[in-house]
């Protein structure tokens, strides 16, 4: 067997950044996904069917807008207790 590196856990610093990264590429894609609906899918979609469309475009809006909070909320400076 070779000598492979001690698998260590993440620090909770470390951990942190893994979720604010994850944070940061959720919103990111986000935005990307609702840009591509309404430049290529929106009209088609509501033409075809008004009430799916408009659930779809809400769902991406939702997944936007809770990426964004929560990429805000890991990113504000925490208040002293």
């Amino acid at each position: 067997m070779r000598n492979a590196p001690a698998i260590t856990a993440p620090s909770p610093a470390e951990r942190l950044e893994n979720v604010r990264h994850d944070a940061a590429m959720t919103a990111r894609y986000a935005a990307e996904l609702r840009a591509l609906f309404d430049c290529h899918l929106d009209a088609r979609l509501r033409e075809a069917n008004p009430k799916a469309g408009a659930r779809f475009w809400t769902l991406i809006h939702e997944l936007y807008s809770a990426a964004e909070r929560t990429l805000m909320r890991l990113n504000r400076p925490e208040r002293p207790q």
